[in-house]
This record gives C-alpha cells, structure tokens and sequence, in this order.
C-alpha cells in the first residue's frame, strides 16, 4: 500500500538523524513513535528507513535496499540479506526486533533476543571490516581472502557469516551452537567454550563496535528499532536488555539511535510513572513523535483504484477515521468484489448499487476483516487451516498445525497452508518453504479466526475439539526424546510453552503432573542451549519448587543431566547456588529411580552429577584459608556441608547402584574428610563450648553464646545446629571403620 499523509512524522525522524549526523553521531537519542493501533507507526519506520538508504544509494554506497520488504501483510524490520550488497562498506547499521502480542488466548513469550540476534550479526561483522574495506578499496570478499577466507563473492549468505564471524563476535558462536539442534553432540561435549549470558554477550559485542572507547570501535552509527515496544513487561530479560543498552548508549556516547513504536494508552501509562533510570521528562534524548488520525490517505486508494470518482474516494476514507491499517482491509475486500465496479472492471468507478453496498456494511475494522475471511473467494478449506492455526493462539508451529488440519482436510491439507499465505495472506512464515514456526499477519485475522472455527462443517466439534487434538499431541510429543520433539529450537520453545499453558489451566492426572515436570525440565534445557543463563537461573528454581511440590513424579534426567553439565563446566555460567540446586535436584531423581530398578540404566547420570558435584569442591577451594570470624565464613561452610553431603550420597548411590558394595573408591574418603572438616570448623563457631570438650555436638547440647566476631541470629543458630547434627550422624553411620573425621 502506497505511503501518504505522514510527510510531517517522516521529516521529524529525518531532523533527528540530521542533528545526530551534526553531532558526529555523539549525542545518541531514543525515539518513541506513539498511536492508536492501525496508524502506521511501523510503516512510518521503515520509510525511514528507505530514506536513508536512499541517501547512500545516491552517493554510490549499495550496501542497504532502497526498501525493506513485505511478506504477505507483514512487514520485514530487517532487509534479506541477498538484497544487501556486500561489496560496499555499511554505511549505517541497522536492526529490527518485534516483540509478540502477548494478548490472546495461549499467549507465548519466546525469547525475544534469541529470536532475532541473527539478523544483526551479519551487519555487526560487516562493521568489524569497514575500516578495512575503506583503508584498501577491497570489498568483503577480498578482505576476507587476505586472513585466509576464500569465499566466491556470489555464495556469501548467513552460513558463510555464521562460519567466519564467530573470532569476531562471541554471539555467532553462540547461535552456530543453537542452530546444531537435533544433529549436534550433546551439550555436557561443548565443555571448554566459555560464554556469559546471551544478553550480556550481545551486549559486550555491540560494546566492542560501538562503544569509543573500545579498540574495536569502527566509528559507524547505527539504528535500533523495537516494534510493539508496549509488550517489553512480557518479556524481563529482554527489557532488562533493553535498559542496560540504553544506559550504556547514554554513558559511553556510542554512535545509536533508538526508536520504539507504542501504543498510546500503555505509552500514557509507563511515562505517568517512569522507572528510577528512565531520563525525566524533556530530556533531549528523548524524541516523542505522536501519530493522530491520518485522513490524507487519497493517494493510496486512487493508486489502487484510479477509476473512483472524488466523491466517492472522499466518502471511503472518511468511513475509514484516518486508519491506514482499516483502509488496507477495505482495499484488500474491494479487490475481491468486482461485482461493485462499473463493467466490473477494477480500474473503473465505483457503481452506484456497489458503493451503497460498500458504504452499507459494518465499518468497523474487525467486521470488515471477518468479511474478507469469509468472502467466497476465499476457499473453504483455507477458511479452516486458518482455524486451526489459531488453536495455538497469534504464532503457531506449522508441524502441529498440520497434524491436526491433515485429521480434517485429507489431502488439502498442505496447498490450504500455502493459499492461507500466499494469496490470502493471513498467515505467514516469512517468506520460508521450511519454516517450523509461524504466524498472523494481522491480530485481527486471529480474532476473526476464533470467532468463526465453532461454525466449521467439516470440523463439527469446533474449539473443544481442535483443543482436545492440540493436547493429545503435545502429550505424545513430551514422551518422545528431547531432540526428536520438534524441528528446531524455535518449534521446542514454542510447544514447551504451549504444553505448560494448556497443562497450567486443568491438570487431571498425575501423569499430566508428571508430563508438566518434564516440559518445565526441557524449557530450562532451551534456555541453556540459548545461554539465556539469567532465564535459565530463575528456572532451575522454579523446577525445584514444582518438584517438591509433587515427590515421587519422574523428571526428564537427559535434560537435568545435560544442564548439570553446562552449569558447572562453563565457568561463566557456573554459580554454586543454581550448581548445587540442580545437583540436588538430580541426585533425588536417581534415587527415585534406583529405588525402581533402574540401575544400568543411571550409572553414566550418577557419574556426571558426581563429577559436578566434585568441580563444585574443588572450585571452592578457598574454605581452609577463610578465618573463621570472618562474617562470611559460616555462609561458606554451610555451602561447603551441602556439597560435601550430596557428593557422598552420590558415591553410595553408585556403589549400590554398580554391585560394588565391597569398593569403596578411595577418592570418597576424601570427599568424606572434607565434610568432617567443614562440620567440625562449623561446630567450633556455633558452639565453642561443646567444641572445647572435642565432641561433636548432639540434639542435647544446650545452644551457647558464638565465637567473638560471628553474629548468628536464633533461629539461624538452630537450623546450623541441626545441619551439623545431621552432618555428623551421617558420618557416623557410614565412614565407620574405614576413615577418621
């Protein structure tokens, strides 16, 4: 649809550059787009985005389009990189992200970083080799051939980027990693690579390019660009993210502009009450641009239509109240109404019969777009892949959607998805044969979708049914092993989250109980393989509180082992309290399935925890050299008995577990002196009195005053002293004989 009527937001975008541009890009600034749904806040930014494209183009640099694309009724934020010419060096970076409508019924949050990182390494290592490029005339390729790079110039593609950026950029090493899901090694086998948080990685990589400070700094301004910035609460680590950026730009001076678009209500209600770090009120960093109304859309819907007569053009986009979104629908239903047009000729005037037919309908947008859903030139069997689509709420896996729709439309099946995109352009999948994911061009397709999918003939048991199918898959699918679950790890995030919805709103069964144990183990195993360790962190906890809750229901113990194994081999990500907790965790589960008989099956797991659960120690070497008055001491021999404990109870699991009673591994008595030793060291500072006599302290022992220098509040002197006694009973009762503590 032709742009029109926003010559005045465009030129304020415009002065925002041109003022950056004379500041030699060092004043960064964040831009807020504000309006009502339908008003064309996205398109306002892309046609910025043409704008400066332009700019370059006309100075001989092609490195960007002239436009962004658009893919059915979806507008691209990032351009395809085979319409990028990497030949120039970038002018100016650019990167889009949109957040989801986290509105509808199953809404999915996925992560919102992981989901569109991609996009913007390739630009980033561009940036890396621009200095180059402009020192040595060379372009892309050529530089890359002197390191020893030999690439045809006509090849270059996100593998190729993917496959040399990664000595640039530590988040291409990260998402090489995720784009091995269901082919690569196990993850316990990517021990050595070390990564922080997918957050903080991208962000240390920006820093590294952006920041002038920085010895990497390649001195070019970039754009951000956040569509739908009113849904950021859905998303924490992405809003944490999105402030720390936007701190760092600030602080650091880095060469970027950052502009959101919002809604107006929730825009209204974040500025009433601005975050502690948010820059106040007429800041002149911040630009707020407000869309109204726009009733200079005439030239869109001539362009479309060039037959109408004024009158008539008048009366539509009147109808419309100045909603581009509204009038792209009725554009959209014209098109499909020949019967209206005089010698039914779309080029030519409107009839008097078809404008008050028109002009007669329902003008509201959600009517109009339900119209055009069940127009007759729209086949009966797309109307119903729609519907079942939207079972899954705005995004769906295209995998499930198509078991259930084949149960129903036989051999239709695939040619309803592909007319649902193109020409109907109601769903989408990005322009991707392949894609495991999709989803609504429109939220009002969606909305309309659910109201009509109770009224399908071929699928009589409408919503309750479609329902009932979705949720037999899901369940099918979580007994499958983790990799053979879904396609990619986009798809896993997708029915992970979809599972836990569905099991969240009515849980029947202990083994829908169970089930829910396993899609929250396998969710925390995405995060893993994400490095969104902050996500993954809180998860871990969450599992844990979920797993008390219901003792005795089975764990996935691939997953939980897989994620034992990044958290204490990858230094970065290791924390001793996530560490032992998931160690904890785990350990529980074997014994449960010890108990079951399961002994060969779980020896390699015990192994694993054990050698976790050693690192643990051993990386808390420190212990001995702490003074005992110092106030973090008793925290740390607190810590230090936990560990110890679990890393004994596992060496007797194995034993019991490989017939091996008469073996005690020499490396146990070890583990067992260090647990006497972190007991008794306790005991000293708790209760020096009954320290003094040398006996280990007992359920009798009358609590006395601490050691000089350790204050221990009551209630945490009762819990230490039990910790002790229980510690000392276990030593008591299985290192008799064969060690001394």
């Amino acid at each position: 649809m032709k742009f029109s009527g926003r010559g005045a937001e465009l030129a304020a975008l415009q002065q925002c550059w041109n003022e950056f541009s004379a500041s030699g890009f060092s004043e960064p600034k964040t831009i807020n787009v504000i309006g009502e749904r339908g008003l064309g806040k996205t398109r306002l930014v892309l046609e910025f985005f043409g704008w400066l494209s332009n700019l370059h183009i006309a100075q001989g640099n092609r490195y960007w389009p002239p436009h962004l694309s658009k893919t059915g009724n979806n507008l691209e934020l990032n351009p395809k990189l085979d319409a990028c010419d990497f030949s120039h060096p970038i002018p100016f970076f650019w990167w889009g992200l949109r957040l989801p409508d986290v509105t509808s019924e199953n809404a999915i949050v996925p992560s919102t970083l992981a989901a569109h990182d991609l996009y913007a390494m390739p630009h980033l290592i561009s940036m890396s080799t621009k200095q180059k490029m402009v020192e040595t005339r060379m372009d892309l390729v050529k530089v890359w051939g002197e390191v020893g790079i030999d690439i045809a110039s006509n090849l270059i593609g996100l593998d190729t980027f993917l496959s040399v950026g990664g000595a640039v950029l530590s988040t291409v090493r990260i998402i090489r990693k995720e784009r091995e899901f269901g082919q690569a090694p196990k993850r316990a086998e990517l021990a050595g690579e070390e990564y922080a948080d997918r957050s903080d990685t991208l962000l240390a990589d920006l820093r590294t390019l952006f920041s002038p400070k920085s010895l990497g700094y390649s001195g070019t301004p970039g754009i951000i660009f956040i569509d739908d910035a009113q849904f950021l609460k859905s998303d924490p680590f992405f809003q944490q993210f999105v402030e720390r950026l936007t701190r760092t730009v600030r602080a650091e001076k880095w060469p970027l502009l950052i502009i959101n678009t919002h809604w107006q209500r929730e825009y209204n209600l974040v500025t009433s009450a601005p975050a502690p770090d948010q820059p106040p009120p007429g800041d002149d960093a911040v630009v707020d641009i407000f869309l109204k109304p726009n009733f200079e859309l005439v030239a869109t819907l001539v362009d479309e239509f060039p037959g109408l007569e004024d009158e008539q053009v008048q009366q539509i986009i009147g109808k419309t109240g100045g909603n581009a979104r509204y009038l792209e629908q009725i554009i959209k239903l014209l098109q499909t109404k020949r019967s209206y047009f005089v010698e039914r000729d779309l080029q030519k005037p409107l009839t008097e019969a078809g404008l008050a037919k028109l002009m007669g309908q329902s003008f509201h947008i959600h009517e109009v777009v339900m119209a055009r859903l069940m127009d007759e030139s729209v086949p009966e069997s797309v109307r119903e892949a729609i519907c079942i689509a939207s079972i899954q709420g705005i995004t769906f896996s295209t995998h499930l959607a198509k078991e259930i729709a084949r149960h129903f439309l036989k051999d239709e099946c695939d040619r309803a998805f592909l007319e649902a995109e193109t020409p109907t352009a109601v769903l989408t999948t990005n322009g991707q044969a392949d894609a495991h994911t999709g989803h609504f061009s429109e939220r009002l397709f969606y909305e309309a979708a659910v109201e009509i999918r109770d009224e399908l003939e071929r699928i009589p048991e409408g919503t309750d049914g479609l329902t009932g199918m979705m949720c037999d898959l899901l369940v099918r699918r979580l007994r499958l092993p983790f990799a053979q679950s879904a396609h990619s790890l986009d798809e896993n995030e997708h029915l992970l989250n979809l599972a836990l919805e569905v099991m969240n709103a009515e849980l029947a069964t202990e083994e829908l109980e169970s089930l829910r144990l396993v899609a929250l183990a396998r969710r925390l195993r995405v995060d893993v393989y994400r490095y969104n360790l902050t996500s993954a962190k809180l998860k871990v906890m969450e599992l844990i509180e979920e797993s008390r809750k219901h003792p005795g229901l089975a764990l996935d113990v691939e997953s939980l082992s897989d994620c034992l194994s990044f958290f204490y081999k990858d230094k970065k990500a290791n924390e001793f309290e996530v560490s032992l907790a998931l160690q904890s965790l785990m350990a529980s589960e074997l014994q449960r399935l010890s108990d079951m008989g399961r002994d060969e099956s779980i020896v390699n797991h015990i192994l694993e925890t054990i050698y976790a659960s050693h690192y643990l120690i051993v990386t808390r070497s420190d212990f001995n050299r702490l003074d005992p008055t110092d106030s973090g001491f008793l925290e740390l021999a607190e810590k230090r008995i936990h560990a110890c404990l679990l890393f004994c109870q596992l060496h007797l699991l194995l034993i019991k577990t490989s017939k091996a009673n008469d073996k005690k591994p020499p490396y146990l008595r070890d583990a067992w002196l260090e647990l006497a030793k972190a007991t008794v060291a306790m005991s000293k500072v708790v209760y020096p009195a009954a320290a003094a006599t040398e006996d280990p302290p007992s359920a009798e022992t009358s609590p006395v005053e601490p050691s000089e220098g350790v204050e221990v509040e009551p209630e945490e002197e009762e819990r230490l002293m039990r910790l002790c006694i229980a510690s000392f009973d276990f030593l008591d009762k299985n290192c008799k004989g064969w060690t001394e503590s």
